[in-house]
């Protein structure tokens, strides 16, 4: 994706939803009030969770049903909320991560970390 003007709330919140999408987790984005929420049952947006997940890619599509009914039933390690919001005094768009359900801050602040450094590079460009 290009550039995403930091001042459109709007095209950011669709961009984060469309990077939580992607990921192999439980999220759900509420466009009309600009909220979404999110579980994980692990640190599944590093680059190790990825590396571990690709001999899986060649599973037949009826084995990965059966896994994933059975990953939903999981306590997740991680809960979230996202509020993407126009701040009136600047202009720019505010996006709020809370932390819902989780006992590892550092699962927390690396989830954190991922979801800035995505934004922050469509924002800016670095």
């Amino acid at each position: 994706m290009g550039k995403v003007d930091s001042k459109d709330s709007q095209a950011i919140g669709q961009f984060i939803n469309g990077i939580l999408e992607a990921q192999p987790l439980q999220w759900q984005w509420r466009p009309g009030i600009a909220t979404g929420v999110g579980f994980a049952r692990e640190n599944v947006w590093s680059r190790a969770s990825r590396r571990r997940k690709t001999p899986h890619k060649d599973t037949d599509a009826s084995m990965h049903d059966t896994e994933t009914s059975d990953e939903d039933e999981e306590e997740p390690a991680l809960g979230f909320r996202i509020d993407v919001r126009e701040i009136t005094e600047s202009g720019h768009t505010g996006v709020t991560i809370r932390w819902l359900k989780g006992k590892d801050s550092v699962l927390f602040e690396s989830f954190c970390g991922m979801l800035k450094r995505k934004v922050e590079t469509t924002i800016y460009g670095t």
